[in-house]
């Protein structure tokens, strides 16, 4: 057996080690027994283990893409790893947390700053979970799942509130509340949408019926008078009577995302055949050209400000646009591997959420200001990851922020210039600016301090240092 790791517990009494036999074991510091039985869940080596500050958690990253965390008294992992794909996530109101759902069947609450899991994974569903909202007060999460229900929890405790909501008979595509937190929608691919009472969870009234073919996702609009729902087609519905009001005339193809405005004038939609169309909410009809966009477009947000827009899309790139001008702002953030199904704008617009299919969630830090990254979330970048500005030798300064991880694996400076590659094992959880936090992969922290690049006559001179972390609370 070969020994990868080994941390020693804040009070010195004891030592951990992680090894190649995909165990975790626990040893008196003193004496050099060994405590318990080793911990068992990885399938891959064990190439990193820490104790948590308060010495009562230990945290283990693997060969096997997963970081999992052990109560240092007991064999039971304290939470579970993820490790699926993420098909939904979204802000609580107060911008501090993150819910999730994903093909492991599980909902899971996240620190939206650090990336933390909160409590323990929620379990219900029986089938992938596609959809996950919070209540306008946060107290509430409610989750749509490819097993036809709908099941409401409590946001702290983590518990199921009531028995699953049944009445779709296919997969629940979206899931959302009302403003005011009265009622649920939920869209499915029976080609419905359908309210609930959400204290009770009592049906409300005949499912909303006139789509031709699934549909994929359903709003409120911020008044809460009016639900938005989207398929081939986009229908809008007094969301009182649940009377069809119109349609949106001049859609195009599979509508897989639509959002309204804050002011509630306009509705954003994301298309799958790699458009973005801005529409008038009371005329029905589309106010520009589409934005063209990347690959098919699975997901669109509005920032709080009306203004911008951030789109996911299937090439695992996220983009922002200016709606008035209809242009693109900046370059597209990437750093996922595979498709982006949901993107999310904080409560305050400084970060946006995405969730991928690479089984991760980037949160990427944005200013306030159109069209610009503020300079206290590039110092937050720069101390959270390691990633220090540098100097070549004429003096001229080198921004961490001008460098790229390019899909073949090559990090470059903006003017492509190579600096070094990365393998393949190790891409998924580099974070580069503007990404702030990764969930749901094993991170890397990346120092360039020692990295020597250039030629004789001209060197930029960067350290150079990749070490593997995972964060422990």
């Amino acid at each position: 057996m070969e020994v990868y790791s080994v941390a020693i517990s804040p009070d010195g009494t004891r030592v951990v080690s992680g090894a190649d036999d995909c165990t975790v074991r626990m040893w008196d510091a003193k004496t050099g027994a060994p405590i318990g039985v080793p911990l068992q869940g990885h399938s891959e080596p064990v190439c990193s283990v820490a104790y948590s500050p308060d010495g009562t958690r230990i945290a283990s990253g693997s060969a096997d893409r997963t970081v999992r965390m052990w109560g240092s008294l007991s064999s039971m992992p304290s939470s579970e790893p993820l490790q699926d794909v993420i098909n939904s996530a979204t802000y609580s109101p107060d911008g501090t947390r993150l819910v999730s759902g994903s093909d492991d069947m599980t909902v899971r609450v996240w620190d939206a700053i650090t990336g933390a899991p909160i409590g323990e994974p929620l379990k219900g569903h029986t089938s992938e979970v596609w959809s996950v909202a919070f209540s306008p007060d946060g107290k509430q999460i409610v989750s749509g799942s490819h097993d036809k229900t709908v099941q409401i929890w409590d946001a702290v405790s983590g518990m199921s509130i009531g028995k699953p909501l049944q009445g779709h008979s296919e997969p629940v595509t979206s899931v959302t509340y009302s403003p005011d937190g009265t009622c649920i929608a939920s869209s499915s691919m029976d080609k419905t949408v359908r309210i609930w009472d959400a204290m009770s969870g009592a049906l409300i009234g005949n499912p909303l019926q006139g789509h031709r073919e699934g549909v994929w996702s359903v709003v409120y609009s911020p008044t809460g008078d009016r639900i938005v729902s989207s398929s081939i087609d986009i229908w809008i519905w007094d969301a009182v009577s649940g009377a069809p009001i119109g349609k949106l005339r001049g859609v195009f193809g599979w509508t897989r995302s639509i959002a309204c405005s804050p002011d509630g004038v306009h509705i954003i939609s994301g298309h799958q055949d790699g458009g973005i169309r801005v529409w008038d909410a009371v005329l029905h009809t589309p106010i520009s050209e589409p934005l063209q966009a990347h690959s098919p477009v699975s997901s669109v947000a509005f920032f709080p400000d009306g203004i911008r827009v951030a789109s996911g899309s299937h090439d695992g790139a996220i983009q922002l646009w200016d709606v008035a001008s209809r242009v693109p702002i900046g370059k597209p953030l990437q750093g996922h591997s595979d498709a982006v199904i949901s993107v999310e704008c904080s409560p305050d617009g400084t970060r946006i959420a995405s969730a991928s299919h690479d089984g991760t969630i980037r949160v990427w830090g944005v200013s306030p200001e159109l069209g610009t990254r503020s300079s206290q979330h590039s110092s937050l970048i720069l101390a959270e990851t390691g990633l220090q500005r540098a100097y070549a030798s004429d003096g001229t300064p080198i921004s961490p922020n001008n460098v790229v991880l390019h899909s073949d694996g090559w990090l470059t400076t903006s003017d492509g210039e190579l600096l070094f590659w990365v393998p393949p094992e190790q891409r998924q959880g580099m974070r580069l600016p503007p990404a702030l936090v990764i969930i749901g992969a094993q991170r890397l922290r990346i120092n360039l301090d020692c990295f020597v690049h250039g030629t004789v006559d001209s060197l930029s001179c960067w350290r150079f240092v990749i070490s593997q972390f995972v964060h422990v609370q």
